[in-house]
């Protein structure tokens, strides 16, 4: 859990619905450690929460990990300083995906500052088994359904030769790609294997930690450039696959506005 001030720009109207509540009355399993934050895996197999991985300087207690180290050494303060910028850019990046993109990455709850609102505990098991009742109040995090990799989803449809499923998939990333783009906002992380989804009806967002607003991007990124510079990883795998399939995706790249 981390310690750092209110911020007014991070404040979300986010009510924690009883459905969400109920989704949040099982034990959530460590699922992986990102750069921005650890996930956990509900029992269920239908949401993760992601707990932002808060640096030392910012959680309870510092001092016991670097004593005073950060106002005297230069290094570290250049580390507390990055350290403080990317905070900022991943919380504001989980406003945008909240507030712009909800469909499109599939986010269910967002709570950043610390609160007072009696929400419940939420039950943790690290990776080595040991059990944590977290209280969300303190807890910076992001709740999102749960996703199949997008190529995972596709190698499961090319097992059933289903071209018009995967027709869909390749459907729905140009589309899911244009929709930011036509909202304004840039992915600074834009890796397909591992940071695109399938829910079973359309292409997400898995990672929502890089976005930024940016007024001028279909003027200086159009959604047809950003979808070629995203998807030449597709494009071998379509060739792998089948070649009519590949001049279908074509066909949809060149006619994406």
């Amino acid at each position: 859990m981390g310690q750092v001030p209110f911020h007014e720009q991070w404040e979300i109207n986010a009510p924690l619905s009883l459905e969400l509540r109920d989704a949040l009355n099982q034990p959530y399993h460590y699922l992986a450690k990102g750069h921005q934050s650890y996930v956990f895996a509900s029992e269920d197999g239908k949401h993760v929460i992601k707990c932002y991985r808060f640096p030392s300087h910012m959680r309870i207690f510092p001092w016991l990990n670097h004593p005073l180290s950060y106002h005297f050494n230069p290094g570290r303060r250049k580390i507390m300083d990055y350290n403080h910028e990317k905070l900022d850019l991943s919380f504001n990046s989980y406003k945008i995906a909240f507030e712009q993109l909800p469909s499109e990455t599939g986010i269910e709850w967002i709570h950043l500052n610390r609160t007072a609102c009696n929400y419940p505990n939420v039950h943790l098991i690290d990776q080595t088994g040991n059990h944590y009742h977290v209280p969300l109040d303190q807890l910076s995090c992001v709740m999102q359904k749960r996703f199949t990799l997008i190529f995972d989803a596709l190698e499961t449809m090319r097992a059933k030769n289903d071209r018009e499923k995967i027709l869909s998939v390749v459907s729905s990333l140009l589309h899911c790609i244009a929709e930011r783009c036509r909202e304004g906002i840039v992915d600074k992380d834009p890796v397909l294997g591992k940071n695109y989804g399938w829910d079973g009806t359309q292409v997400v967002y898995i990672d929502i930690g890089r976005f930024v607003r940016e007024s001028k991007v279909k003027e200086n990124f159009s959604p047809k450039e950003q979808a070629a510079q995203i998807t030449p990883i597709l494009v071998d795998w379509l060739q792998n696959y089948n070649e009519e399939l590949l001049k279908i995706y074509n066909e949809m790249l060149n006619n994406l506005e």
